[in-house]
Order: C-alpha cells, then structure tokens, then sequence
C-alpha cells in the first residue's frame, strides 16, 4: 500500500509539473506586417498640457510643450512611431480652433476638465501637439486626426453627444483639413476664413500634410449610437457630408471609420460598414476598432480579439479597405475601478496580455498600426505612468514598451505557432511573432507564455542562415509586480528554450555571413508599388511575361513590361504570377 501511494504521489507531482511543448516556424520572406514598428503608436489626450484647481498639471506637458520634469524621465525617451489625437478631449468638446493662435494664453477658454480643473485656455494646442510629433521624428502622415461628427445645433439623444457637439461641424472638420493641409498661396480651397494664411501666421507656412481622419471616437459606445444595426445605421447617415467636405479641401486625406471592438455577426457595425455605399465609394481608408481585452471575460479574451481582427483585416482587404487599430489597453471594470483594478491592467500580468495581443496583431497582414492607451494625463484610469501620492511611476507595461520597441525590426514576417492549450483553456498557452531587418540581416522572435502555471518548451524551425546572438527571458516574482527581472538563458542539446509561466522569451539572431548572396536575391525580390493602387501597378523590374488574376483565380489577363493599367480593375485583391512568384496586391479607386 505505502509504494502504491507513493506512485501516486509521484505520479501527480509529474503531471502538475510537466512541461507543455510549443514551436515556431518562421518564413523570414513572407512579410505579414509591412511597417512592424507601427506595432507602438500611441493616442494622446488634447488636455494633456492643462491645469488642475490647485495650478499643478493634469498631464505631461507644461504649456511651453516641455514635459514636466516628474514625467520627462519616464516619457522623454517613451517610443512612438504614429499617434493618434485629441483622445478623450474630443468627448468632451474639444474645440481645435480654440487651440491655436498666439500668444497661446490669449486662446479662448475651454471646459474640458469636468471636476480636474477650471475653464482655461489650450495652450498646448494643436499646433503645439504637431512640434511634439516632430520632436519624436514622426512624419505628419502618421499622425491621426479624430474629428468631431456632432453638431451643436441638433439635440442629441444623449447628453454625452451634446457634449462632444460644435457649431457647424460640416464646416468645422472642413476647416481643420485646410488649416492642417492646405498651401499658404491665396487658393483658399474651402472658402470663407483662408485657414492655411492663419497656420502661416501662428508659425507654420508649410502644411502639415495629415493623411489619416477618424470619423468619431466610439459612436458605437452604450452612450452614443449604440452598437446596434441601427446605432451603426445613424453613424452611417450622419457622417458623409463631412465627409465629402473634408474630401473637397483635400482628396488625398485617407479617411477612417470607427467600428466595434468585439462586434461579431452578419448584421453588425463591421459588416454594416464594410457593404455600405460609403465603402463602395471609395471614399474611406479603412476601420479603426478598439480593443480592451481582459482574460476573465468570453468575448474579450485576447485569442478572440485576434481572432475577430484577423476576419476584419481580411474582409476589409477584399473590399480594399485598411485596418487600424484606434485604442487598445487592458480592460479595467468601470462600476467603478478601485486602484488595485486600475494598477492591475499596468502590471505584470497586464503587461503579459499586453505582449500577447501586439503579437497577435503582429500576424495581421492588413494591419497597418496599432495605439497604445498611453493618454497623456495620468490621472486616467488606462495609464502606463501612474500618478499616486505625488509620484510618478513607469508602469511594467511601459517598460516593457520601452524593451520591446528596439526588438521588432522592420518587418514582421510569418510564422506558423503551435502550442498545447492554456491551463486556463484558453486555445495556446505560448504566443510569438518574429521580425526582420529591411536587409534581413536581423531576425528577433519574441514569445509569450501567457498561461499562469504551466511551463513550455519551446522550439525555432525555419532559421537555418541565422546564427543566435542573445537569448534572454523576462520575468516577475508575481503579476501584481511593478519590476520585472531579465535572464540570459540557453537552449537545450535539442535546441529547445524553456519558457516559465508568465513570461517572456526574446531570441535575438544575425544572418550567417557565408549567406550574404541569398540575403541579395530576398532583397531584390519583385516588388510592386503602389499597393493598393487605383490607375497603375509599377513592378520593380522588367517582366518578360506575367499573369493576373482575381481572388477567384481566374485570369485577368496576360502581358509583359514594368507596369500594368488597373483603371478598369474592380475594387479588390489580385494576384501576380511572374519569375516563380505569386504576389497580391489591391485595387482601390
């Protein structure tokens, strides 16, 4: 009896503590995500240089654009390659116009603080915003643009709407395309006020040159429209005058559409959109959902998130049609938050799901960028810099931001995961995405082992021209951890890596020398450009024959040359057969 328990025992200690096996074959020419850096965008809240009631500051900046000096050490160095902007403050009324001009503190009064702060002048405005953009060495084509879609001469349904509510808001969102793109030399597209002769004088004679525009921020929001057919339906009948008058001052903005988040179905805010005339238009870029995913729930798991944006990204791609992700953070209950439920979602364990979803999105080859909730005002529920007792403190999820931005290199490229299910049922318990160099030179894999007990093997396939440079994990002694601890680590006689619970493997890789020849012929591969394209597909050299075909594999036609006229091309994606490769692109009018 005493060696049957014990075998028990034995037996049992064995299973609690087996290891689960996951793997990653990687195709370093296969790119998933074009732009991979666009993985660490940000949104900023227009309010961020303001003051509170006893004159201290409510976010980041002093009004001069500086960074207060508690923050500039945390944030001076944050990175950022696209943001998006004014944040909250466009729920709140945030007036653009009220936020140039000069001298800044002669700008009209703004409420936007509720019970943070008094009426007062913007004078971290917009312009202000644009030189901090630049300050970071972001192209004002990545910013991206939320305008207001409410008119204050309409009684909205719900108080919140009346809040966001300007005059004229046609002319309004109209106004601000010219005040931002328009040249200074008497053209006065729009009419009326020559906006581009008023950027000249606050300072800035060039145009600015912004490409992206959000219609909203969350029209879809319980507080809005809803997320119904018919909350979707009102959003869809109210926005496409201004956006025709955006359009008319500058036909070559991209224009994006709010959608929900987990909105799932064949009658919802996604597939509303995406068969509207609107879409069929041509008239907009593409979606800007927004995700905040916790693991306790069904719908907001991170797996379902990727899962719902990994359908969306393709569906929008055969209606030619981007996806970019507005917001995104770890959800935190709102009945309301106590600050352990606030400090949670910025700890370790939020900073695990926080790298389990950008690997996700990673995978997403309609995915253009990604924003991170980072907000600018830390007295903010969803905040990577906290503010508690008057002090400031980089939260783990930021710091991880900080790690992981020099690790995802230029592009991220396919890689096909498998891994034995989480403990907690979830369909993996280990997540990763590699990324290349735009010479392939450098190839990083970051994994993920989001499970909280089980620890996983894991193994690379696909990476024979690469030598490992640097193998370390990173690690907390507990999820509510505000440090976490990095280790150098090393494979097995097999090549296998162990990957703890709750925590992360980074593998770090040069390309062989004696491959430079093969490095040349992936970098001289076809290209095509523009892609999408509207008239003409250029091919980056001569082609003696190649074949195109639709999404249904039949053949569109037949030629030779370094270009091909798409004018009389449907909307929609296409393959190019030529020299041993088949590539896509898109045709968008």
């Amino acid at each position: 009896m005493k060696t049957l328990f014990t075998f028990f025992i034995c037996l049992f200690f064995i299973q609690i503590n087996a290891q689960q096996t996951s793997t990653s074959t990687i195709d370093v020419n296969s790119v998933q995500m074009p732009n991979s850096k666009f993985l660490f965008g940000i949104t900023m809240d227009s309010r961020t240089g303001m003051k509170a009631t006893n004159g201290s500051s409510i976010g980041y900046f002093n009004t001069d654009g500086t960074l207060i000096p508690e923050v500039e050490p945390l944030f001076g160095d944050f990175p950022v390659s696209t943001t998006r902007f004014p944040g909250n403050g466009i729920g709140v009324g945030y007036d653009w116009k009220k936020s140039i001009g000069l001298p800044a503190a002669s700008r009209p009064n703004q409420s936007l603080l509720g019970n943070l702060g008094p009426a007062q002048a913007v004078e971290f405005g917009f312009d202000e915003f644009m030189a901090w953009t630049a300050s970071k060495g972001m192209s004002p084509q990545d910013v991206h643009i939320m305008v207001s879609i409410y008119d204050s001469a309409t009684v909205w349904a719900d108080q919140i709407q009346q809040r966001q509510a300007l005059p004229n808001i046609i002319q309004h969102c109209a106004d601000w395309v010219e005040y931002a793109n328009a040249p200074n030399d008497g053209t006065n597209p729009g009419g009326g006020i020559d906006w581009a002769a008023i950027r000249s004088a606050n300072g800035h004679d060039t145009p600015y040159g912004i490409k992206l525009w959000n219609m909203g921020n969350e029209p879809w929001a319980s507080h809005e429209f809803g997320a119904t057919t018919a909350g979707c339906d009102a959003y869809l009948n109210l926005i496409p005058p201004i956006i025709d008058a955006m359009l008319a001052i500058d036909p070559s903005i991209h224009i994006t559409l709010a959608t929900v988040g987990t909105n799932v179905g064949s009658n919802t805010w996604h597939s509303r959109i995406l068969n509207s005339p609107l879409a069929a238009s041509g008239k907009i870029y593409g979606f800007s959902p927004h995700a905040f995913p916790v693991e306790s729930g069904t719908l907001t798991k991170v797996s379902n998130f990727v899962s719902i944006y990994s359908d969306l990204a393709d569906s929008c791609q055969v209606h030619g049609l981007k996806m970019i992700l507005g917001d995104y953070a770890h959800g935190i209950p709102q009945t309301p938050p106590s600050q352990a439920d606030k400090d949670i979602a910025m700890q370790w364990q939020g900073t695990i799901l926080s790298v389990d979803f950008l690997m996700g999105m990673s995978k997403l080859n309609n995915l253009e960028r990604v924003n991170f909730w980072v907000y600018g005002m830390p007295s903010a529920v969803w905040h990577p810099i906290r503010l508690l007792n008057g002090v400031y403190t980089l939260m783990p999820v930021a710091q991880m931001y900080k790690k992981l931005a020099p690790l995802v290199l230029d592009h991220s490229v396919q890689t096909s995961n498998t891994s034995s299910p989480g403990s907690d049922g979830n369909p993996y318990g280990v997540n990763s995405s590699s990324f290349v160099s735009n010479d392939l030179s450098q190839l990083n894999v970051i994994a993920v082992n989001r499970d909280s007990l089980d620890t996983h093997t894991f193994q690379v396939s696909g990476i024979g021209n690469y030598n490992l440079q640097n193998a370390r994990v990173l690690s907390a002694t507990a999820p509510t951890d505000e440090v976490f601890i990095e280790t150098t680590v090393y494979a097995d006689a097999n090549g296998n890596f162990i990957i703890p619970p709750m925590s992360i493997l980074i593998l770090e890789h040069t390309i062989n020398t004696s491959d430079v020849s093969e490095i040349n012929v992936s970098i001289n591969q076809l290209r095509l450009y523009p892609n999408p394209t509207n008239s003409q597909l250029n091919f980056s050299e001569y082609l003696e024959e190649f074949t195109i075909r639709n999404s249904l594999g039949q053949e569109i036609l037949k030629g030779k040359g370094n270009f091909v006229s798409t004018s009389e091309m449907r909307n929609g994606i296409y393959f190019l057969s030529a020299k041993d490769v088949n590539l896509r692109f898109i045709v968008k009018h």
